[in-house]
């Protein structure tokens, strides 16, 4: 799909950046299921603060402002676009969850709450980032117009990701380290 917006191609690149994020993520809460191996609960909470932040600023209330336009252009999609935009704030409160359940599991308490809270912030993350890119981006791509765009990018103008971006912020350049590591061993 070829997109015509940098907003869309943005938040397409924040995806991909996001389930490698879940792919760190889930390796790291592999190891506990794996006898003699600790899982890093430091990068792993560290994972977790970017997905509070990020995408809780930036890249969930843009997508909530193009799906308000998308609806207007195309209300069939309404009920699904609707359905994404709560979505958003069961990701930020699973989110919270998950870390909860971290700093339970650094004391020693509920590794199964852990593992089971993992699961279902996993699943929902990326069932939720696989609706947006197969079924609502390219009908966002086709629907919304050149005066869409330009309004959204008034309101909403791009921030330098914490981890991804330009310049990473302190505090995650061992988490960015590892995901480099990590692709390259792919």
């Amino acid at each position: 799909m070829l997109l015509k917006s940098k907003i869309l191609q943005s938040l397409h690149e924040d995806h991909a950046n996001q389930l490698q994020l879940l792919s760190l993520i889930e390796l790291e809460i592999g190891k506990l299921t794996k006898i003699g191996r600790a899982a890093n609960f430091e990068m792993i909470s560290l994972a977790l603060e970017y997905c509070v932040d990020f995408p809780g600023r930036y890249h969930h209330p843009k997508e909530d402002l193009i799906y308000e336009t998308l609806i207007k252009r195309d209300p069939d999609i309404a009920i699904r676009a609707i359905a994404l935009t709560e979505e958003h704030h069961k990701l930020n409160a699973l989110t919270r969850e998950f870390a909860t359940a971290v700093g339970e599991a650094i004391d020693g308490k509920n590794v199964n709450h852990l593992q089971l809270t993992a699961d279902r912030f996993l699943k929902l993350y990326r069932c939720h980032i696989d609706i947006e890119e197969a079924e609502v981006f390219p009908r966002v791509n086709r629907a919304l117009t050149k005066e869409d765009w330009i309004a959204i990018d008034q309101a909403y103008s791009d921030s330098n990701d914490p981890l991804f971006g330009e310049h990473t912020r302190q505090s995650y350049i061992v988490l960015q380290q590892r995901i480099v590591e990590r692709a390259a061993l792919s």
